[in-house]
């Protein structure tokens, strides 16, 4: 969580550097959160306490760095930090979301669109667009509010449509 913090950092930095710095200090934060899961499990060290620190830790560092993307697109581009509040709010939700019903990879796109890997090209997209053409940081931030958001309403409609999960009458 430290490290996924210190990349939320520079992120909010803006600089150019400083975005390459964000995007690998985040690498190397989800190659440690991956490391402390297979430890826990291979030594039979997991615990409702270790899951929950988890998610809470991975809430905090997504979230965390939404809010930062928008921080660094404000200081570059003069706008851009209310989409990132807009965002980090679309993030939490969807982490909740995949904890209550948590997604099949394999069993459809949006299943599939829970791994990580939106997160990384959310990230690398904000270096290349702050490094080629900064001035379009702020609309990449409204592209990210919005499937932040989306991706949590089109995945409750289709799990309520599979009947997955059911609001009480």
């Amino acid at each position: 969580a430290l490290v996924g913090l210190l990349a939320a950092g520079a992120f909010a930095h803006g600089g150019p550097r400083a975005v390459v710095a964000g995007l690998l200090l985040y690498v190397v934060a989800v190659v440690l959160d991956h490391a402390d899961g297979e430890v826990a499990r291979l030594t039979l060290g997991e615990s409702r306490l270790g899951e929950w620190l988890d998610l809470v830790a991975d809430m905090v560092v997504h979230g965390a760095l939404v809010v930062a993307l928008g921080v660094g697109a404000a200081r570059v581009a003069g706008a851009g930090l209310t989409a990132g509040l807009v965002g980090a709010a679309g993030v939490v939700v969807s982490s909740l979301l995949a904890k209550a019903v948590p997604p099949r990879p394999g069993r459809g796109l949006l299943d599939d669109l829970s791994s990580r890997d939106g997160f990384y090209s959310m990230l690398a997209a904000f270096v290349l667009v702050r490094l080629a053409a900064p001035a379009l940081l702020p609309a990449l931030m409204v592209f990210v509010a919005l499937g932040a958001h989306t991706y949590w309403v089109a995945r409750t409609l289709s799990l309520r449509r599979r009947k997955t999960w059911r609001t009480p009458k």
